[in-house]
C-alpha cells in the first residue's frame, strides 16, 4: 500500500472514545471489549480503574466514516469496513445501573492536543462521585485518557481529559451534588517539568494576619480598627494600597523589637512545611509574594529554605528603632503580585504555564488568574468564584495533589526539623528565636 493510500485509509476512520461507569462486576470489561471486537471495532486503547465499588473504564475504537453498517459490512455492500459504535451499543446490554457515553476523539492516528488535567480531592470523595465525574464529562464530549489515584484512602484522583474545554470541565464537576465539599483543579494542557509554586503569606503560608498581630501591640483600639480595614480589603471592598497605608500609619511609634514578638506568635498553615520540602525535592521552586512585610517574610524564607530571590513583600520603615508608620519602596498590591509572579518565572526560567499561584484574598486575584494554575486557598467568596482551582480546608497537602504528587511521595514528617514538622504540629505557636536569629534578620 502506498503512503498516499494509507493516509487516505487513515483519514476515513475516526477514533471514538467509549466511557463506561457502573458497579464493579465480573466480566463487565471483557464483555464490552468482546462486543466491540465482534462488531469489527477491536479497541486500540483501554484505560480502566476500580474506585471503591465502581468500575470506570474507557476504550478507543477506530470507526469507519465510509458508511459502515452494524455487523461489519458497508452500506454499499463492498468489503468489510468495520461496524459502528452504535451497532455495538445496540448489542450491549449492561443494565440501567451502567452509564455509557460516546465522544469523538478525532482522526485515527492523532493524539488529542486539548488534553487537560483534572484533580479532585477531599476527605469525603466517594467512588460514586468519581464515577459521576467521568460519566458527565464523557456525556459532554470529553474523553478520559487516564485516571490515577493519588491517595491511599482514595481521597484524591487525577484525570487526564480531552475533548472538552477547562471552563466546561469546572462547571460540570462543581455542579455535581456528589462534589459538595470536594475541591477541584483544572490545568489546561497538563504541563510536566519543573514548576514555580508561589504563595501568599498571611492566611495562606501562615494562619495569621501579621499586620493584626502588630496592631495588637499598639493596643485594642488600633487592633480593632486594623482588623476591620483588613477584612474589607481582603473582600475587595477597599483599594489595597490605600488600606495598607491607612493601617500602617496606626503602627507609628512601635519599637522594632515588635517583629521578634510577632514572629514568635506565628502559626504555620497545616501541611505547608511538608509541601515545601516535597516540592523542592521534586525540583520545583517555591516563592512568597506577600502584601505583608519583609521583616517577617524574609525570616520565613530563611527558616524554610526558600530562596529570597523569589520573595517579595512591603517593608515597614524603621528610624531610630521605631516604626514611622510608613512603608518604603514598591507597594506589593494586587497588580504588583502578578508582576512579581512573571518576574520570578522569568528568573527561574520556568514558563508561565508551569506556575502555580496560591492565595486567599482579593489582592491575590491577579496573580491567581495569571498563573498556569491559580488556587484559592481557604479563600474569600470573591476569590473562590474567580479561581480555576480551590482548596477549602486549611491544609497545604492539596497543593501536592494539584501538582500530581501521590501521597506516598509526600515528605515524611521529622519532628526535629522545622521544614518537615507534621501538619498537626505546625498549628502551634512557633518556638522563641535565639538572639542570633533576631540580629541576623534586623533590617
Amino acid at each position: 500500500m502506498t503512503e498516499t493510500a494509507a493516509a487516505e485509509q487513515q483519514s476515513d476512520r475516526r477514533r471514538r472514545a467509549v466511557t463506561v461507569t457502573g458497579p464493579n462486576r465480573p466480566m463487565v470489561l471483557s464483555t464490552v471489549v468482546k462486543t466491540f471486537a465482534d462488531e469489527g471495532l477491536a479497541p486500540t486503547g483501554i484505560n480502566h480503574m476500580v474506585v471503591g465499588d465502581q468500575l470506570i473504564f474507557s476504550l478507543e475504537v477506530n470507526e469507519s466514516t465510509a458508511g459502515a453498517t452494524p455487523g461489519g459490512g458497508t452500506a454499499g455492500g463492498g468489503a468489510a469496513a468495520g461496524g459502528t459504535v452504535q451497532g455495538a451499543l445496540d448489542r450491549l446490554a449492561l443494565g440501567p445501573e451502567f452509564t455509557v457515553s460516546v465522544s469523538d476523539a478525532g482522526v485515527s492516528g492523532q493524539r488529542p492536543v486539548d488534553r487537560h488535567r483534572v484533580t479532585v480531592f477531599g476527605d469525603q470523595l466517594s467512588s460514586a462521585g468519581v464515577a459521576a465525574i467521568t460519566g458527565r464529562l464523557a456525556g459532554a464530549g470529553g474523553q478520559l485518557d487516564r485516571i490515577q489515584s493519588l491517595a491511599a484512602n482514595n481521597a484524591a484522583y487525577q484525570l487526564d481529559v480531552s475533548g472538552v474545554d477547562p471552563a466546561t470541565i469546572r462547571r460540570i464537576v462543581r455542579g455535581l451534588p456528589e462534589m459538595d465539599g470536594i475541591d477541584v483543579a483544572v490545568q489546561p494542557g497538563a504541563p510536566s517539568g519543573r514548576h514555580l509554586i508561589v504563595l501568599d503569606v498571611d492566611q495562606t503560608f501562615i494562619q495569621n494576619e501579621v499586620i493584626e498581630l502588630l496592631a495588637a501591640e499598639a493596643g485594642p483600639e488600633v487592633e480593632a480598627r486594623v482588623k476591620e480595614v483588613t477584612a474589607r480589603a481582603m473582600r475587595g471592598e477597599l483599594d489595597f494600597a490605600e488600606s495598607l497605608h491607612e493601617r500602617v500609619a496606626l503602627l507609628e511609634g512601635l519599637d522594632e523589637g515588635v517583629f521578634d514578638r510577632v514572629y514568635d506568635k506565628i502559626k504555620l498553615t497545616p501541611g505547608v512545611a511538608m509541601m515545601v520540602m516535597t516540592a523542592q525535592a521534586n525540583g520545583d521552586e517555591i516563592g512568597l509574594i506577600s502584601g505583608g512585610f519583609t521583616q517577617i517574610t524574609d525570616r520565613l524564607a530563611d527558616e524554610y529554605g526558600i530562596n529570597r530571590a523569589y520573595t517579595a513583600a512591603n517593608t515597614l520603615e524603621v528610624v531610630d528603632g521605631k516604626l514611622t508608620g510608613r512603608v518604603t519602596g514598591e507597594v506589593i498590591d494586587r497588580a504588583a503580585k502578578a508582576r512579581k509572579l512573571q518576574e520570578f518565572a522569568d528568573r527561574a526560567n520556568i514558563p508561565m504555564d508551569r506556575t502555580i499561584a496560591i492565595g486567599d484574598g482579593a489582592n491575590d486575584l491577579d496573580m491567581i488568574q495569571a498563573a498556569g494554575v491559580g488556587i484559592a486557598f481557604h479563600a474569600k467568596p470573591i476569590v473562590n468564584a474567580a479561581a480555576p482551582a480551590t482548596i477549602t480546608p486549611k491544609d497545604m497537602r492539596g497543593v501536592l495533589y494539584v501538582r500530581g504528587v501521590p501521597q506516598d511521595r509526600h515528605a515524611r514528617p521529622n519532628p526535629t526539623h522545622p521544614t518537615t514538622a507534621p501538619a498537626a504540629a505546625s498549628t502551634t505557636s512557633r518556638p522563641p528565636h535565639r538572639p542570633a536569629d533576631r540580629t541576623a534578620h534586623q533590617r
